[in-house]
């Protein structure tokens, strides 16, 4: 995803992509001393954490902000289930001084009977109760497959992907051994826990971080030393501007689908305010 947003976006924003031997996808930038002597904070998480449409994301501005280099290993549509499970990306984040882990989508690294994650983000292989199976994001195979199972099947489906979500995030918090910072980016605060008479495919999925309950946040909460939570919608209605002509632009993704301003992903205000809100928090883990 990272270079589908180069290709897209780059009149929007630089993201400075680079590579490391051994990660296959492209990092956002500017590159880092891995050995360098400063502390590093490592930074895992999807498309805002890698700052989609921004040129100075909050990774960027926290490092500045502590002096700190800086490794965002996020990855557009990353689900905890892309970083559980390679050794290599764990181990950049094993030397850093501290890792920020996002709050995913639950929709991302998607896992039930009926779908299978294919690559750790957000796509799946849904298969039908009949046999039938397509490739396609997975909120989009929850949407369908609700037609295809009763509202009882459908709220248990909700809760064993919910529950292998929890167990991906144990994987991925058991195998880092330095500090970790959870952190709730989004335009909404988690959503109410509901019982199977509330669930809903469209209440679900919902704004990002998708799926994810009050319940489901406070079990994340346990797996790391501290909590930063950024909600609000403040600057998501700012125009898209092309750095080269001044002017404002549009992103088309789809013939349905046209992006004109910062709600997409989160804006540039939003990753003013998670630097500001992690740096006491992070501060701290980076001292000598």
């Amino acid at each position: 995803m990272s270079m589908q947003y180069q290709m897209e976006s780059s009149h929007i924003a630089d993201y400075g992509l680079w590579t490391l031997p051994g990660i296959d996808f492209p990092l956002r930038g500017p590159p880092v001393a891995i050995d360098g002597k400063a502390p590093a904070i490592s930074f895992l998480g999807a498309a805002q954490v890698f700052g989609t449409f921004v040129n100075h994301p909050f990774p960027n501005l926290l490092g500045e902000m502590l002096s700190a280099r800086v490794m965002n290993l996020a990855n557009g549509g990353a689900g905890p289930g892309l970083y559980a499970t390679r050794p290599e990306l764990i181990d950049l984040v094993n030397r850093s001084s501290v890792c920020v882990i996002q709050v995913m989508s639950a929709r991302s690294s998607m896992q039930n009977r009926y779908m299978t994650s294919l690559n750790g983000r957000a796509s799946v292989r849904l298969t039908y109760p009949d046999g039938r199976s397509e490739d396609c994001l997975g909120h989009h195979a929850l949407l369908r497959i609700a037609g295809a199972v009763s509202k009882q099947e459908f709220a248990d489906l909700v809760a064993e992907t919910l529950d292998n979500y929890v167990a991906q995030y144990r994987a991925l918090c058991a195998a880092i051994t330095v500090p970790k910072v959870l952190l709730y980016l989004g335009p909404n605060p988690p959503i109410a826990d509901v019982t199977s008479d509330d669930w809903t495919p469209e209440r679900l999925v919902g704004t990002h971080p998708h799926l994810v309950t009050q319940k489901v946040f406070a079990e994340l909460q346990t797996l790391c030393e501290a909590t930063v939570a950024v909600v609000g919608k403040e600057g998501m209605d700012r125009r898209l501007l092309n750095r080269f002509t001044g002017e404002y632009t549009s992103i088309k993704r789809s013939e349905t689908y046209t992006i004109t301003n910062h709600r997409a992903y989160i804006p540039p205000h939003m990753h003013v305010q998670a630097a500001l809100e992690l740096y006491p928090v992070v501060g701290p883990f980076l001292a000598p």
